[in-house]
């Protein structure tokens, strides 16, 4: 009995552990991103900055996720505190280039303070990396000390020199900005306009008999015109934080 009350202790103090300091998941270039377990979500500190983001469902239904990024005393970590582990795959890597990009922009290097990384979603899986140009820009935004433009939305993944890449389901990330009061949609270059593919069943009689073939028609949708939301093309980190940083 004594040992199973000592065993059980000593879990207990290991998840403390864990969820104070978190659990290393990846090593990159001699820094550690780690998940941070905290699972009400709120900031440790007023040194912050909050903001959504466009993302889609497994089933393709657009949504927003919510981040906050925020700096604390520590060593230099990467934490990322997520709630929904299927989201943290393809995040990893974008929150770690959204930590070097932007410390490359704004030439501060963080040795003695930890970035903590949280997003939530109500989605059972999202297409993470199409965060990490918007996440690139609140951390600048966060390093410089100044706000983000909480009318324009974003969406786009990072590449390690800063230039913004193409992501899927533009459209459907355009409507769920346009419904939760977004004016300005900034997406990466070529995608103002979305291609359509869509199957129609063609029949005809010939003779006594119905002969059918299924007919592939493409389209090209304007985003703006079938979003009702003003969207515009960046080409790079900087160019997206003259619309987003003011």
């Amino acid at each position: 009995m004594m040992i199973k009350s000592a065993l059980l202790f000593a879990g207990i103090l290991l998840v403390l552990a864990l969820l104070y300091n978190g659990i290393p998941v990846l090593k990159t270039e001699g820094k550690e991103t780690t998940i941070f377990l905290r699972p009400d979500f709120s900031p440790l500190t007023d040194n912050y900055v909050e903001f959504r983001v466009p993302a889609v469902t497994e089933d393709d239904k657009g949504i927003l996720a919510k981040v906050t990024i925020e700096v604390v005393p520590g060593s230099g970590r990467t934490l990322m505190n997520i709630d929904n582990i299927l989201f943290f795959e393809d995040t990893q890597n974008s929150i770690r280039l959204a930590r070097a990009i932007a410390e490359n922009v704004t030439g501060v290097e963080l040795v003695e303070n930890d970035i903590i990384y949280s997003v939530r979603t109500d989605a059972s899986a999202i297409e993470g990396s199409s965060a990490g140009a918007a996440m690139t820009i609140g951390t600048i935004a966060l390093l410089e000390g100044r706000e983000l433009n909480q009318s324009v939305a974003m969406t786009g993944f990072v590449r390690p020199d800063g230039r913004v890449g193409k992501v899927s389901n533009v459209l459907e990330k355009a409507k769920v900005s346009k419904d939760n009061g977004y004016t300005l949609f900034l997406v990466p270059p070529g995608q103002e306009v979305q291609e359509e593919i869509t199957k129609e069943e063609v029949c005809r009689r010939i003779l006594f008999k119905d002969v059918c073939n299924t007919v592939v028609k493409e389209s090209m949708i304007d985003i703006q015109k079938a979003a009702n939301i003003t969207v515009i093309e960046v080409s790079d980190i900087r160019e997206a934080v003259g619309y987003i940083i003011i």
